[in-house]
């Protein structure tokens, strides 16, 4: 019984001893990466007119809009690997004026280990797994996003984003990220490509 209670304790002041930003950082992570998908997805609905139906007499019978029911989502975080890192933080530091070195090198450091995309919170889009060997349908979006790198002060964040269609239409981009009182939002954006 003594022998239990000494690793119970020693257990809990082991655990007290672990900074509480690591137990937090997937969930930091996972509401950065709702924000982005969100913002994004709902842009891309707000770009496409509405299309007003008309009836025989030139009424209007309904006003149809560009809509899609869900969202493919890869399983896990994941970035473009083709890049060299030098060359691409300066890339992005022309359009992404706040980035800095050390949140650049952090955004290296955690994409080295994916993080599984299963928790997810406060999306506005259905998500559906990406199926095995599947290209597009060009109807709902592949969405592929990496994990997020967050500065010490947890207000400011990096993040890459693309979202396809089909095999010859989609776009990626790196974002940077702020936080107020409302939360996360996208500051500034930048191109890596389009097709």
């Amino acid at each position: 019984m003594t022998l239990r209670i000494s690793t119970i304790r020693s257990l809990w002041i082991l655990i007290s001893l672990i900074p509480f930003n690591l137990i937090a950082q997937p969930d930091i992570e996972r509401e950065i990466i709702s924000t982005v998908i969100n913002s994004e997805l709902q842009a891309e609905l707000n770009l496409h007119h509405r299309d007003t139906i008309f009836n025989k007499r030139g009424q209007i019978k309904r006003i149809k809009g560009f809509t899609f029911s869900f969202v493919y989502m890869k399983p896990y975080t994941q970035t473009e690997h083709d890049y060299q890192p030098d060359t691409l933080f300066k890339y992005c530091k022309k359009s992404l004026y706040d980035l800095d070195r050390v949140i650049f090198e952090d955004f290296l450091v955690k994409n080295v280990s994916p993080i599984k995309l299963d928790s997810l919170k406060n999306l506005q889009f259905g998500i559906k797994p990406l199926p095995k060997e599947f290209i597009g349908d060009g109807h709902n979006p592949i969405i592929t996003i990496s994990r997020p790198a967050i500065n010490e002060l947890k207000t400011k964040a990096f993040i890459y984003y693309s979202r396809r269609w089909g095999p010859r239409s989609g776009y990626g981009a790196y974002y940077l990220l702020i936080k107020n009182s409302n939360g996360w939002v996208i500051k500034e954006s930048t191109m890596a490509w389009i097709s």
